[in-house]
């Protein structure tokens, strides 16, 4: 045993793992019980990896525990202020998803992150770090279900090229489309929605029908004008999330864009609903997914949400469930146009030109952010900050990192609501 070698290791890597510095009561407990294994084991060594195991399960690692203390504002008394490493964490987990660096847990420990200008100068350094791409593929994975890709399943005697490696490059696809864009570029939100360049795997180029040159990696690919397929909503790892193991989903997929992407929320179907003109494709009379939703919908208990899902799922109709193009049905043609709140498309890239011109999708997009970034719902009284980070996001060319820094800057970022007269715990 060695417990001034062990006690050192402990508070360099335990300040990371718990993202504050470590107390004697975090330590003198695991120094001990170090000593006794390091002593019966006649191995330091083994002594040093308890403690740190530890400390690797303790809810402080593995959860994300805010501590906000009375801190009243003069307009808002019963808000409380996040202690300065409370801050750091948030702000980190926002922006990186990981754990503060050195920089600003040292920051957090002078107390100078409660200075708007030296949070600001944090900010500005974190949104240039590296690290900014993982924490936007995190945020990104939630807002589009991503985990679902661990359990997604095909017929492969429909869809032969279907593999669990295809799908992986579809999920990498999307997520490496959207950081290139909006962090690598700088670009423009509602250019997800229109462009046509994205990456490409040799895996991936049959279902997009382009040519790919690299036998492994990513290559830079850019889908013709002549091609239906543009943007975000006709990348091929939504049509297999959201679509059924064999035949595509316009509901699935126009429920995915309406409460992914539009922040609108449409209700659970009824569970008396007789789904069965859609367990077999081929039919003599409804060969396609819209003859088959037109007599579906007429039913008054589904009418109501299917306006709202299938005139825009069935923009994406023309994309197998797994996202290869096809122009028929059961031999019959496949009609992808449709109305999208008042505004007429033809195809998926005039779906995707609809959803870029569209006010909604910035608002849900700052909506989903700002609820990433604070870990909970927003509240009535928090509209009007909504409206004004909806607004800073239009005059700064709805740019990602711009929206970003406003939200780690605002106030309701660095404070909670609680009552007043004692510490609060908020556990995210």
């Amino acid at each position: 045993a060695d417990d001034a070698c062990t006690r050192q290791v402990m508070e360099v890597l335990g300040r990371g793992l718990l993202r504050r510095p470590l107390t004697d009561a975090d330590l003198d407990g695991r120094l001990q019980a170090a000593s006794r294994v390091a002593n019966t084991q006649q191995d330091f060594y083994a002594g040093l990896r308890l403690a740190l195991a530890s400390l690797m399960v303790a809810p402080e690692f593995l959860f994300r525990v805010e501590i906000a203390q009375p801190a009243p504002l003069t307009e808002q008394p019963a808000r409380l202020a996040l202690t300065e490493l409370s801050l750091a964490s948030r702000l980190s987990y926002f922006l990186w998803n990981r754990g503060p660096d050195e920089e600003l847990l040292s920051a957090a420990e002078r107390g100078e992150l409660s200075d708007p200008a030296v949070l600001s100068a944090q900010v500005d350094r974190m949104l240039s770090s590296p690290y900014l791409s993982g924490g936007m593929r995190a945020y990104f994975e939630d807002v589009f279900t991503f985990d679902l890709f661990d359990d997604l399943d095909k017929d492969v005697t429909r869809y032969p090229m279907f593999s669990r490696t295809v799908a992986a490059d579809a999920r990498e696809q999307t997520l490496r489309f959207v950081t290139e864009q909006l962090i690598d570029q700088r670009a423009d939100y509602r250019t997800l929605f229109t462009s046509r360049s994205l990456p490409m795997t040799r895996s991936l180029g049959p279902i997009y029908g382009v040519p790919v040159r690299s036998v492994e990696g990513w290559e830079d690919a850019v889908l013709p004008l002549s091609s239906s397929r543009a943007g975000l909503l006709s990348h091929a790892s939504f049509a297999m999330l959201y679509s059924h193991p064999g035949r595509s989903s316009p509901t699935l997929r126009g429920v995915f864009m309406r409460e992914a992407l539009l922040c609108q929320t449409i209700p659970e179907a009824p569970a008396d609903v007789d789904f069965s003109q859609f367990v077999q494709d081929v039919a003599t009379v409804h060969k396609t997914a819209r003859d088959r939703l037109g007599v579906h919908s007429t039913q008054s208990s589904c009418k109501k949400c299917h306006i709202l899902t299938d005139p825009i799922g069935l923009g994406l109709e023309n994309f197998d469930a797994i996202g290869k193009f096809r122009a028929q049905e059961n031999n019959a043609a496949i009609d992808s146009s449709g109305d999208f709140d008042g505004v007429s498309f033809t195809d998926a890239a005039g779906l995707g030109q609809a959803f870029a011109d569209s006010d909604l999708v910035g608002a849900c997009l700052v909506q989903n952010l700002y609820r990433y970034a604070v870990g909970r719902k927003q509240t009535n009284a928090e509209r009007p900050l909504l409206r004004y980070l909806e607004n800073h996001f239009v005059e700064n060319g709805h740019q990602l990192p711009a929206l970003m820094l406003s939200i780690a800057t605002s106030e309701a970022f660095r404070t909670a609501a609680g009552p007043a007269s004692s510490t609060a715990r908020l556990h995210n």
